[in-house]
């Protein structure tokens, strides 16, 4: 469903077209919820972020990144690396006892690991390498190697468009596809405020069964 299907929707369950605000906040209110509500592997974007200048230590603006939302993953990227069939290990790198790399092991393309800023440092007090962390808006990436090149996935918050476009620019794969969770998610609210308490519940239980759905379906991308 667009946008305006899914407030027709929501205006034919509570029989109140009369409240256009509320059930358009509600809806809003509801896809992001949603989506928020989980990990969900259609949520995920990836790209490449380029610095000017190589080092082992690496700084990338992921204010950069549209809708951002959570990491997911970071791996270095060099454009002179042909084939990953040239490399030994990718992922997870191989550590001496020390904690450093393995002699002979390649990480120009290795996946880098992500930790809380508070480890950084190893069980020697050395500071660790392949890892990032986020502070703020900031990837900080500390490499084995020198590069300047990340390929990154993230989480994407949705679309919610902008009510100078009327929300034709909204956009949201769980509407597309499974649109009475938010339906009857954003039907709750909209009974609730308006003092229909009881009938709100009913659909809260509805929106339970709906959101239920959705995480079988799209918590992973392999189904079983």
């Amino acid at each position: 469903m667009n946008f305006s299907e899914l407030r027709d929707a929501v205006y034919a369950i509570t029989a109140r077209p009369d409240l256009s605000n509320e059930v358009t906040h509600a809806l809003l209110a509801s896809t992001l919820k949603l989506h928020c509500a989980n990990y969900w592997y259609r949520d995920l974007s990836s790209a490449l972020l380029v610095n000017n200048t190589a080092a082992t230590v690496q700084r990338f603006d992921l204010s950069d990144l549209p809708r951002y939302r959570a990491l997911a993953y970071v791996r270095k990227y060099d454009p002179a690396a042909i084939s990953v069939d040239n490399y030994d290990y990718l992922y997870p790198l191989p550590r001496d006892r020390d904690g450093g790399g393995l002699p002979g092991v390649s990480t120009t393309l290795a996946m880098i690991s992500i930790i809380a800023p508070d480890d950084i440092f190893d069980q020697f007090g050395r500071e660790r390498t392949d890892v990032a962390y986020v502070a703020g808006t900031s990837l900080n990436v500390r490499s084995s190697t020198a590069f300047n090149r990340v390929n990154i996935g993230w989480y994407e918050r949705p679309n919610i468009g902008t009510a100078a476009a009327n929300y034709t620019d909204y956009s949201s794969w769980i509407a597309d596809e499974y649109p009475y969770a938010i339906v009857h998610d954003a039907v709750v609210t909209v009974l609730t405020s308006a003092g229909r308490a009881e009938e709100g519940n009913r659909y809260a239980s509805l929106a339970v069964q709906q959101y239920e759905v959705l995480k079988l379906n799209n918590t992973t991308a392999v189904g079983f």
